[in-house]
């Protein structure tokens, strides 16, 4: 799996010290370094797979397929899209209960 080219970009720049810092113990150095990461717990057997409605906007186009993994005592979310492509990797800042006590995971169907 891949992010869109654009995206990727975007999303290193955003997460490159927020994720990679609990996730290797300093900022991404590349894009490439931060997409192999994001890979390697979608390919991670521990993974918790997860369908979720993005920001309490319950519509099918909203929908989102994520993988979950704990790693360092840190939760770790990639989250891809409806055509397949990474859209995220980062830090759940809060760890497992974030998903409680955030809009973004406004429902959580499956845990897999």
């Amino acid at each position: 799996m891949v992010f869109k080219k654009d995206s990727l970009a975007d999303h290193f720049k955003l997460h490159k010290a927020d994720t990679g810092n609990p996730w290797l113990g300093r900022s991404f150095k590349t894009a490439d370094e931060y997409l192999q990461a994001a890979r390697s717990v979608i390919n991670d057997p521990k993974s918790k797979k997860v369908i979720y409605y993005h920001q309490n906007i319950i519509k099918l186009e909203n929908e989102r397929l994520g993988y979950l993994l704990e790693k360092n005592g840190k939760v770790f979310l990639v989250s891809v899209n409806r055509d397949g492509f990474i859209s995220t990797f980062h830090n759940l800042k809060y760890g497992w209960s974030y998903l409680d006590n955030t809009n973004v995971f406004a429902k959580l169907l499956k845990l897999y």
